[in-house]
């Protein structure tokens, strides 16, 4: 299995615990603080949706060989997240990481081998756009299914999760949940 081709796996096995936690949320989860101090739930799946669409800019430019999208794509892509309710912020987020996943997946295997990208500094290949989107994915749905638990669980899905334990300790005491 290529690099693409794993990092796609676990991007999609991301996105599947997004829904996962997204399932469990009630309506009035969306405005409660996230375990991100400066983000409600709500402002984290905007950050995840337009993050979405961002990067579905990226990955078409890589495959059509144009420059990388800058501050002057992002910008109407967060404008529109942004303007959006708590409501629909949550509930659009999952069909957008859905059209990247399907923007991914419409790639042929000539196309993804040849996809390249001068992003932020760096060259880039598919593997590695998608290790970041990942990366994102990964943190930002624990900022959502962290402020709704007293403790972390020992076998949490996110293996990274043990390294941030004196965070996820100060969580569980302001939660009341002790050591």
């Amino acid at each position: 299995m290529s690099d693409t081709a794993t990092m796609l796996d676990l991007l999609r096995a991301a996105y599947g615990r997004l829904a996962e936690v997204h399932g469990r949320l009630t309506p009035d989860d969306a405005t409660r603080q996230s375990y991100d101090d400066d983000w409600t739930v709500a402002q984290v799946f905007s950050h995840l949706g337009s993050g979405a669409e961002i990067f579905t800019l990226i990955i078409e430019a890589g495959r059509v060989g144009a420059p990388a999208p800058g501050p002057a794509e992002f910008g109407p892509v967060w404008q529109r997240w942004d303007a959006k309710d708590p409501g629909r912020q949550v509930t659009d987020a999952l069909p957008a990481n859905r059209a990247l996943v399907d923007a991914v997946v419409a790639l042929s295997d000539t196309e993804r081998t040849a996809w390249h990208l001068d992003l932020f500094g760096m060259e880039r290949d598919l593997a590695n756009v998608l290790a970041m989107r990942l990366s994102e994915v990964a943190l930002h749905t624990w900022d959502i299914d962290e402020a709704h638990m007293a403790w972390l669980p020992e076998h949490y899905p996110y293996p990274f999760a043990q390294h941030y334990e004196p965070r996820c300790r100060k969580g569980r005491e302001q939660a009341g949940g002790g050591q």
